[in-house]
């Protein structure tokens, strides 16, 4: 049994409702003294999925597995509670719809839970990585090209060459091969 529809969990109305629903009472006995609050995704409610979101991409190609794409940015909150979620999801959706207006073929997708959007480009089968060799195909290098740092919230990072030693000599991160997720 499902009751109410809230921002959060921290909401003053979902924990009223909580304490209420855990209180009731039939007969001496609290039949939902064991009730929780539970998170429904924005995008598995909405009862229409934009159209270039990632899972779009899956449904276009549901049997292919494995399926890739690269991931060349990120946008989130990296759970820090004072930084609102909704523009880091507007601005992975910009982004998607920048890339698509210079004619790649960008997806975008929202995760709820970690508070994070990721922004991909292409899509490719089970050849665009040799697991023997670690190599990727001439197509995933090919676009790695085009896109050389991968951004996260909207700007380069850098990283240790040597992770060992902080203060090494930089390089900036690189866009990732992953693989679409069956939702």
């Amino acid at each position: 049994i499902v009751i109410g529809r809230f921002e959060g969990p921290d909401e003053k109305a979902a924990q009223a409702e909580l304490k209420r629903v855990k209180a009731i009472d039939r007969n001496g006995r609290k039949p939902f003294a064991g009730a929780l609050l539970l998170r429904t995704s924005v995008d598995d409610a909405a009862p229409v999925i934009k159209p270039h979101n990632l899972r779009n991409l899956r449904a276009k190609f549901p049997s292919v597995r494995p399926l890739f794409t690269l991931q060349v940015a990120a946008w989130s909150t990296f759970g820090d509670k004072d930084t609102k979620y909704g523009p880091m999801r507007d601005a992975a959706e910009r982004y998607c719809a920048e890339l698509r207006a210079k004619g790649f073929d960008a997806w975008f997708y929202h995760d709820e839970d970690s508070e994070t959007s990721i922004v991909t480009v292409g899509y490719f089968d089970r050849r665009a990585y040799a697991a023997r060799t670690t190599l990727l195909s001439p197509e995933v290098e090919d676009l790695m090209k085009k896109f050389p740092v991968h951004l996260t919230n909207g700007e380069p990072v850098s990283l240790p060459v040597d992770r060992a030693n902080p203060r090494s000599r930089m390089k900036p991160q690189t866009p990732r091969l992953v693989e679409v997720p069956r939702f």
